[in-house]
């Protein structure tokens, strides 16, 4: 059962033992140098290298495309005003925080765990 801030989210299958024990963090940080265990069988957990690197690259990339997309359709879009600095700096911490959230997405959708035990 999860508790606290934990219900919120789904816990990952092991894939060795296939409970539900990972957590959304614990996943979130999985390198491809197992730090981490299944609390269940104790299986040492990682990422595939390949992914792993795909979805690095894609969560330094997608928080500032979002950025500047996000401020770009804000300008055309918004009032034609001259805009004060901390506007700015508001529409693009938006844009960084919408394309950091898929960035997660990403990584959880798509990289999965392995078990790295012999």
């Amino acid at each position: 059962m999860m508790r606290g801030f934990g219900t919120l989210v789904q816990r990952y299958r092991c894939p060795r033992c296939g409970e539900r024990t990972i957590g959304f963090w614990q996943k979130q940080f999985a390198g491809t140098d197992p730090r981490s265990s299944c609390s269940h069988c104790g299986a040492r957990l990682a990422v595939p290298l390949g992914r792993s690197a795909l979805a690095a690259a894609v969560a330094t990339f997608v928080p500032v495309l979002g950025a500047v997309l996000i401020y770009a359709a804000w300008v055309r879009i918004g009032p034609q005003t001259p805009h004060a600095i901390w506007e700015i700096y508001g529409v693009l911490l938006i844009g960084f925080l919408v394309g950091g959230v898929a960035a997660v997405w990403a990584r959880h959708r798509f990289v999965p765990l392995v078990c790295k035990d012999a």
